[in-house]
């Protein structure tokens, strides 16, 4: 393994680490560190994600983390739309590719501030989010483009109250979010691959398809 793609895995690790440390146990962890080295020492296979190539993707979330507890019932599951356009070839070193885009998505949720019953009390939240992408690409199998990134957004959030909630209580407000994801494309036909992203920001996985125009 390169010296750059050591500290690459070195700081992504560190970072995902850092966020997932509430839900896996340090040995599940290091087995699940043990693979992801194991597949960043293969060697590169052909790339399907080009200098100049432009990628949508559109997927659906399973699980948020802009919100989370047992006070919030998800009304509409995270659902987002990015673009990626393929900036810089053998970035780094041969066979990286550097990607660069945006995202849009959308989820509301109900937040119950007040017992259960018949005067509870709360708010519904709508969010959007916008937020700038990078990525770096490096194919491990044929047809399929695995990828490690980073995002910055803003999470803008609008509240409507429910029920009467007590003056001193006040809705949650927007802010800025930094996401971390690893992805992969698979492209079954030239110019359609079903895609899927597991991370830590807006949601725990994504799924949906690609097109590439």
């Amino acid at each position: 393994m390169s010296r750059h793609k050591a500290a690459f895995t070195l700081v992504f690790t560190f970072a995902a680490y850092s966020e997932t440390r509430k839900f896996l146990s340090v040995k599940k962890f290091l087995f699940i560190l043990a693979l992801c080295a194991t597949a960043w020492s293969v060697r590169a296979q052909e790339s399907t994600f080009n200098q100049g190539d432009i990628v949508i993707n559109a997927g659906v979330g399973f699980g948020s983390t802009i919100y989370s507890g047992r006070f919030y019932t998800m009304q509409v599951p995270p659902i987002s739309v990015s673009g990626e356009y393929a900036l810089i070839e053998d970035f780094i070193e041969e066979g990286i590719t550097l990607g660069v885009g945006g995202f849009i998505g959308y989820s509301r949720s109900r937040f119950r501030a007040g017992p259960r019953g018949p005067n509870e009390y709360g708010w519904r939240y709508n969010y959007t989010i916008i937020g700038v992408r990078g990525a770096l690409h490096y194919p491990l199998i044929d047809d399929l483009d695995t990828y490690a990134g980073a995002m910055l957004s803003i999470n803008s959030l609008s509240s409507a109250a429910f029920g009467n909630v007590p003056p001193e209580l006040s809705p949650a407000s927007s802010g800025i979010g930094l996401s971390l994801f690893v992805g992969g494309r698979y492209w079954f036909k030239e110019k359609i691959a079903a895609m899927g992203e597991f991370g830590w920001g807006v949601t725990f996985a994504n799924i949906g398809v690609a097109i590439k125009i």
